[in-house]
């Protein structure tokens, strides 16, 4: 459902970020998987899927400067779009580039997140 949403929606740019455990087995009720999902949003320019760990993986949590518990992978993209992921060229964090940073990172904590941008010309995703 999420995806036909997205992939429907007049939004020139969407971001799909799912941080649970399993997340890259998320699938709606109508059994569609994350390779059907980022395959259906490769077909529309702007789209990003960015999941936190693969399908036989658990989410991890961690604990922010606040001292707040959230997923480890929201503190990276937390991090990576307060700038840890803008390229040195530029200004602005790009859906490849933060996904690029927060598999770097969580390939620290054994993690295989799951990444798909569909970006072009001067879109930015994030």
């Amino acid at each position: 459902v999420v995806s036909a949403l997205t992939r429907q929606s007049p939004a020139s740019e969407v971001v799909l970020i799912y941080d649970c455990c399993h997340a890259g087995a998320a699938s709606p009720i109508t059994g569609t998987t994350l390779d059907s999902t980022a395959s259906e949003l490769s077909s529309v320019p702007g789209r990003v899927l960015l999941a936190g760990c693969a399908a036989h993986q658990s989410g991890w949590e961690t604990t922010n400067d606040n001292h707040r518990k959230l997923g480890a992978f929201s503190a990276h993209i937390l991090d990576g779009l307060n700038g840890a992921a803008v390229p040195r060229q530029s200004s602005k964090v790009r859906g490849s580039a933060l996904g690029e940073y927060v598999t770097r990172q969580f390939r620290q904590w054994n993690q295989d997140p799951t990444i798909h941008c569909k970006e072009t010309g001067t879109r930015h995703c994030v």
